[in-house]
């Protein structure tokens, strides 16, 4: 009985090594898959006349759909949903999911500069706070943009909300200069 035990166990074992083995080997072949078929959506002629109209950002563009195809993989893996399918109820209930952890790298963010103004902090070393920083960032926009991807809104969408708005917030700030100014 000992024996078998021994040598299920050592078989099982060997079963582990296996997977783990084969999942680090073609886990980095599955994400030059993955973009490569990114580029391949890219270079369709439909996504890049369609990205042309606006007004060129196609770099930016070309990460709003990694982040798209990411989180379309990711609900249908997860939820086994479409985010083209859910309805607005399933669509508020990511939706605070997703503000839940932009919150969290946000703080994330804040963990990583000093700022306490009761703590004595030594100010000489910020070796390595620019990329910590940026790592953290870049999973705030990821989170963001995820939110935009529940929602169905498009990289043409957001980018001329986000210049309408630009040009909302540069005349309120304007407005209150030059109200300031008078006044001096």
């Amino acid at each position: 009985m000992n024996i078998i035990f021994g040598i299920g166990f050592i078989f099982l074992t060997a079963v582990i090594a296996f997977l783990f083995y084969v999942t680090l080997k073609y886990r980095k072949r599955i994400d030059e898959l993955a973009y490569e078929n990114v580029e391949l959506l890219i270079k369709n002629d439909q996504i890049k006349e369609k990205y042309a109209k606006s007004r060129g950002n196609f770099e930016l563009s070309k990460l709003w759909n990694v982040q798209q195809m990411f989180n379309d993989e990711f609900f249908r893996n997860r939820f086994n949903i479409k985010l083209d399918d859910m309805d607005d109820i399933t669509k508020v209930r990511h939706t605070k999911e997703f503000i839940l952890h932009v919150f969290r790298e946000v703080a994330e963010i804040l963990n990583e500069v000093p700022f306490k103004m009761h703590k004595k902090y030594v100010y000489d070393n910020y070796q390595g706070l620019k990329e910590k920083i940026l790592e953290e960032c870049i999973d705030v926009q990821k989170f963001l943009w995820g939110i935009f991807n529940v929602w169905g809104i498009s990289f043409i969408e957001f980018e001329q909300a986000f210049t309408n708005k630009s040009a909302v917030v540069k005349e309120r700030y304007d407005n209150e200069y030059n109200k300031e100014s008078k006044k001096k």
